[in-house]
């Protein structure tokens, strides 16, 4: 489990924190009672529903950025095979950042 850090704001809220591997700082402001809630074992969607689930993700689940999660997970698409987007003619398509991070990898 990740164990973010906590900043007590004494307005009965704190600041959360973690950071990812990649540098990336993911930051919150969330409700002392929403804490009290996962500390018990709440689910974070829960406890936290006021967070996106990038957030949350971020924070509490793996620690991993949503930046770092999309490129562990690329899209899925009826056209990806392998490690490319062919059109039927064979040629590349698809989004050019996708592809110039596929033909650079």
């Amino acid at each position: 489990m990740i164990e973010p850090t906590f900043v007590n704001n004494y307005d009965d809220t704190y600041t959360v924190s973690n950071i990812c591997s990649c540098g990336h700082t993911t930051t919150a402001n969330v409700p002392a009672p929403s804490v009290f809630r996962w500390r018990q074992g709440a689910f974070v969607q829960i406890a936290f529903p006021n967070l996106t689930a990038d957030e949350r993700e971020a924070l509490f689940v793996s620690g991993i950025c949503a930046d770092c999660w999309n490129d562990m997970f690329p899209p899925e698409d009826d056209n990806y095979i392998g490690d490319d987007y062919y059109s039927g003619t064979g040629e590349l398509i698809g989004d050019e950042s996708y592809i110039n991070y596929l033909n650079n990898s």
